[in-house]
């Protein structure tokens, strides 16, 4: 008998110290440069009340961003459509300037950039090793329309579209 229940423990402790290895797994992941928008709000233009005087708004955006190590690069751009209709405003009356705090961000400089219809204009650029805070940073566009006595009155709308890149 204390043969067999010194086999019998034996034998589970065979079993068991096998039911118990360890091994590993390597888990390997590539980081490439991203980029993407977290939120773009719109931006209604209002005037002072003064007349003639300037139509100002801002548009807010968000955005979660990093470039490669060496040599990386990032941007943001925009393109503005065209208002449209006859006597509309023109988007040559149309100014912006930039802000973003980011440390490493370098936004467009000047409250007079000028906004084109038919290719992107440069809003920040970011380079090498860039990476925004985890939850996004965020940064805004400003924005001035003259008031030009030649527009005609009513509603108009033109369509600024943000592009953000990351370049490896």
């Amino acid at each position: 008998m204390k043969r067999n229940v010194l086999f019998t423990v034996i034998s589970a402790l065979a079993i068991a110290s096998a039911a118990f290895a360890t091994d590993s797994s390597d888990l390997t992941v590539t980081v490439a440069a991203e980029a993407s928008f977290v939120s773009v709000g719109n931006a209604p233009l209002t005037h002072s009340g003064n007349n003639f005087a300037a139509f100002t708004g801002t548009t807010t955006y968000s955005y979660k961003l990093r470039t490669a190590q060496s040599g990386g690069v990032g941007h943001v751009s925009l393109q503005v459509s065209t208002f449209g209709g006859a006597g509309a405003p023109l988007v040559a009356d149309l100014k912006y300037s930039c802000a973003d705090g980011a440390s490493g961000a370098s936004p467009c400089t000047g409250a007079a950039n000028q906004p084109d219809a038919s290719a992107a204009t440069s809003v920040a650029t970011f380079g090498p090793d860039f990476h925004s805070a985890d939850a996004g940073n965020s940064a805004s566009v400003g924005w001035t329309l003259v008031d030009q006595p030649a527009t005609v009155t009513g509603n108009y709308t033109s369509t600024a579209t943000f592009t953000i890149s990351a370049i490896s």
